[in-house]
């Protein structure tokens, strides 16, 4: 790939979970020169997915802790 983007990682990312390899999209997160709310949902919807719960927990603190909010719905 020339170019990657933020979308271009997460659709990366998205595949490799759809594939069942978390352990290859968190390497691919962790890789990230960027990430977008996007990216954190994904990847942390991904260890749920996986039952990775402590880890999901810890990812999303350290998540908070850079400074990113999480998504609200706004019904």
């Amino acid at each position: 790939m020339s170019k990657k983007t933020v979308v271009s990682w997460n659709s990366l990312i998205a595949g490799y979970i759809r594939n069942g390899d978390v352990e290859s999209a968190c390497g691919m997160f962790n890789e990230m020169m960027e990430s977008d709310i996007v990216s954190w949902n994904t990847i942390i919807g991904a260890m749920v997915q996986e039952s990775l719960f402590q880890e999901a927990i810890e990812l999303f603190r350290f998540m908070q802790s850079e400074g990113i909010k999480a998504d609200k719905n706004e019904d």
